[in-house]
């Protein structure tokens, strides 16, 4: 949501997360978004625990960048992503924020970025990290 809104079919295809929360309505919202490929177990049980404990917290999307602080900032996207069109939003990224890092993974959607794909999600992550540690340490 920090540079371009869900997709409407995402937003419809999410619904039953919130009528019927739970690991049943997890499994298939993230089979859904994935194309078909079975979801990480780990992450359909922490969302679908995490839908039923907090059934009545309010959605929280985070700010939109600062543009006015010139941050280092590695923006990861998913290539086959059907929450957002990572064109969309690599374009307003690169409008907004000067000198951003925009990265793509192509094989990845959304939920399966953080475990589908760990060697090239590492890489680019480490590759953008400064080496070595404040006062020399290594």
């Amino acid at each position: 949501m920090c540079f371009a809104g869900f997709r409407p079919s995402y937003l419809l295809r999410a619904l039953p997360l919130f009528v019927r929360p739970g690991e049943r309505s997890t499994r298939r919202f993230l089979e859904w978004e994935t194309g078909g490929a079975p979801p990480a177990p780990e992450l359909v049980r922490l969302m679908g625990l995490g839908a039923v404990e907090f059934r009545t917290a309010k959605v929280v999307t985070g700010p939109r960048p600062d543009v006015t602080r010139a941050v280092p900032t590695l923006l990861l996207l998913a290539g086959r992503s059907r929450t957002h069109d990572p064109r969309r939003v690599a374009a307003r990224a690169e409008r907004t924020l000067a000198g951003v890092r925009i990265a793509t993974l192509a094989g990845v959607t959304h939920h399966s970025l953080p475990y589908a794909d760990p060697d090239a999600l590492g890489g680019q992550v480490l590759g953008f990290l400064p080496t070595g540690l404040p006062g020399g340490a290594p």
